[in-house]
């Protein structure tokens, strides 16, 4: 019987050992049934987030079309408008005031469904800058008829090349001919050309429109936010700095205003672009 008896407090404290681990491991289980419960359902509330913010960006970009659309249409038939009014001058000037208050709708839309931390993500390719200028004056002519603008393009400009991202670049180039457009009048001209050099390429695009009056002080390039100024060029400025360029305005009341675009040397003087 001694042995038996001795045997006794070891089986008792294997059988606690047992049962703790036992206990130990039901625990850790519900734990990790728990966990997993939360991540799945962290899970579905992100997937949904997502869906709900490209539903809503979808419907901003629709929006800001439906702002600019109108916008752009006041623009060329203002004068039309006009005609037979008391004082057309005063009443044009309404009708344009109006417009600029649509368009600065549109670009503040276009801000929110594009916003600045994607700027940073580029997929640069070998693009002709003529191409592209082409395309976006197409697309802002379009929306500006039966008004219309004499657009002046360098024929320099046909074999020039860069490497950008395109859709970056064409949102910079509709804004900016886009504000040729708010700043000019039916029938005025706006001139379009480049300076190459060591440095890199200038696109320089010059209405002869009215200018930017009352600006004071002058627009800055360090400025952190330019929408106060009525440009409407915060989203091309910021796609130009994650091009590593830059963009500045000059203008002058009665005169006109214009808009350099300057991008660095290795994007318009890349060997592989040289060779393409």
């Amino acid at each position: 019987m001694a042995p038996i008896l001795l045997g006794l407090p070891i089986l008792t404290a294997w059988a606690a050992t047992t049962l703790a681990t036992g206990g130990l491991t039901a625990a850790f289980g519900a734990q990790r049934a728990g966990m997993r419960r939360q991540l799945s359902k962290a899970t579905a509330e992100r997937d949904a987030a997502k869906a709900a913010a490209a539903a809503t960006e979808r419907l901003l970009r629709l929006a800001t079309n439906d702002f600019r659309a109108p916008a752009l249409a006041l623009l060329s038939h203002a004068d039309q408008l006009c005609r037979g009014c008391d004082d057309p001058a005063q009443h044009g000037s309404a009708i344009a005031a109006i417009a600029e208050q649509l368009l600065g709708v549109a670009d503040t839309l276009q801000d929110h469904a594009l916003p600045g931390s994607r700027t940073k993500v580029l997929r640069k390719e070998a693009l002709c800058l003529g191409e592209v200028l082409a395309d976006a004056i197409a697309g802002v002519s379009g929306a500006l008829e039966p008004g219309r603008r004499h657009w002046r393009v360098s024929p320099d400009l046909d074999g020039r090349k860069l490497f950008a991202d395109r859709r970056a670049l064409n949102q910079i180039l509709l804004r900016v001919l886009t504000n040729a457009v708010r700043l000019s009048r039916h029938d005025d001209c706006i001139d379009i050309s480049c300076v190459a050099g060591a440095n890199g390429l200038t696109l320089i695009v010059a209405d002869e429109g009215h200018g930017l009056v009352g600006l004071d002080p002058p627009w800055a390039e360090d400025q952190p936010d330019n929408r106060g100024l009525g440009l409407g060029l915060s989203l091309a400025r910021a796609l130009m700095v994650a091009h590593g360029g830059t963009l500045a305005v000059e203008s002058t009341a009665r005169v006109g205003a214009r808009v350099t675009l300057h991008f660095p040397a290795e994007h318009a003087t890349t060997p592989d672009l040289v060779a393409a």
